[in-house]
């Protein structure tokens, strides 16, 4: 919306220049000037000076859907200061249209959803032989796959709790059990009620980042339900409280251990709203598999000895059962339903979040007062991309009203 001056662009072109003097090689002083230039607090965070506050709103918008610049149709009705009301919502629509906002939900759901942590958690080739890169390279990809599309057919907040479908090939679906998939190809695969999959719960993503690798803890999976999707506020565990080892030898050890951690009354204020979201996935392992029983990893002689077949002996039945409040469910079909149940809620907590990406902080009361009653005064079910319009038209003209 502005050009830079000579003065301004003067303090990055010295600094390329004192390269060149300095070492004579042209190509390594305009790699040094480029890195002033994106290293530069004025460039991460894009505090800029309009001509008006349409430009500003264009700049804010590409920003937060494209993680780029404005494009000429934006630019032109910055221009005119018409980037308002109903044409501000056309253009949140229209962006959301755009191959670009991919790039939204790959950065939104890095954040939200903790993906960018992904690739810190290696899965035991002692208890899972048959993960491989291949499969950890598609995991995240389904997810955001799914998520671009809920919010392109704009569909009930609701399909992030369960669904009937995701988005597959070959690879996920064998690490899935579903047959009939074949070739690399990320396409819609619809599931029969039988399936525990369908929503952002049972994706192998989720279920991989939410452990170490090792062994699955449900307090850390059911941490991370409470802050992502429910939206239930963590206090941080007392210093005073060893942090638990899961034994995973039978199903009750497991149990007996959390219930004996949970006897510290400052403890149990927290896990008695926390722990029950993890116990629904304890029929998944760390890689997001579909399991019965728990494996028990087995010592073998050599260090980095390989074997298809891993190093495991097969230990207790698994118990995916608990109760929230008043309400008891017996495995991940019945914490779908119960969390179905609160569906508005989960639409407010998505709000939220959606709130904190786009403008880099966390909505005040007032504002979150704003969100609940959009939500609040909806027809039916909310939907996603009327949610994420709202979010973003919101936060382009909080600061007018």
């Amino acid at each position: 919306s502005s050009k830079l001056s000579e003065e301004e662009l003067a303090p990055y072109f010295r600094v390329g220049l004192r390269g060149l003097e300095n070492d004579g090689d042209f190509v390594q002083a305009a790699k040094v000037g480029l890195k002033a230039i994106i290293c530069s607090p004025r460039f991460l965070l894009a505090p800029g000076e309009h001509t008006n506050p349409s430009y500003a709103k264009a700049a804010d918008l590409s920003r937060m859907l494209w993680l780029s610049g404005p494009d000429d149709e934006l630019l032109d009705l910055a221009a005119s200061e018409d980037l308002t009301g109903g044409i501000l919502r056309a253009q949140i629509h229209r962006m959301l249209g755009d191959e670009r906002s991919h790039r939204m939900v790959r950065s939104f759901s890095d954040q939200w959803l903790n993906l960018r942590s992904l690739n810190k958690v290696t899965p035991s080739l002692k208890l899972y032989p048959e993960y491989d890169d291949l499969l950890n390279h598609y995991l995240p990809i389904e997810t955001r796959v799914y998520l671009h599309h809920l919010i392109q057919e704009n569909l009930p907040a609701g399909r992030l709790i369960d669904s009937d479908f995701s988005f597959l090939n070959q690879r996920l679906a064998q690490h899935y059990g579903i047959e009939g998939v074949i070739g690399q190809e990320m396409r819609k695969v619809s599931f029969p009620p039988e399936v525990p999959r369908g929503g952002l719960l049972t994706m192998g993503s989720v279920l991989k980042v939410t452990t170490d690798g090792f062994d699955t803890s449900p307090i850390l999976r059911g941490a991370w339900i409470s802050k992502n999707i429910v939206g239930t506020p963590l206090s941080p565990p007392p210093e005073s409280v060893p942090a638990l080892e899961p034994d995973h030898g039978e199903a009750t050890t497991l149990r007996e251990q959390i219930d004996q951690h949970k006897s510290n009354k400052s403890c149990y204020a927290c896990h008695k709203s926390i722990d029950p979201y993890g116990f629904a996935l304890e029929s998944f392992d760390a890689t997001g598999e579909w399991r019965g029983k728990y494996k028990i990893k087995q010592a073998h002689r050599g260090t980095f000895q390989y074997r298809q077949a891993g190093y495991y002996k097969w230990g207790g039945p698994v118990d995916a059962s608990g109760e929230i409040g008043e309400d008891k469910f017996e495995d991940i079909f019945g914490l779908k339903k119960l969390l179905l149940a609160g569906e508005r809620k989960v639409a407010y907590n998505f709000a939220k979040k959606v709130f904190e990406y786009a403008n880099g902080f966390k909505p005040n009361l007032a504002q979150r007062l704003h969100l609940w009653d959009f939500i609040a005064r909806s027809p039916g079910n909310v939907q996603m991309r009327d949610l994420l319009t709202e979010v973003l038209a919101y936060s382009l003209t909080t600061d007018e009203e």
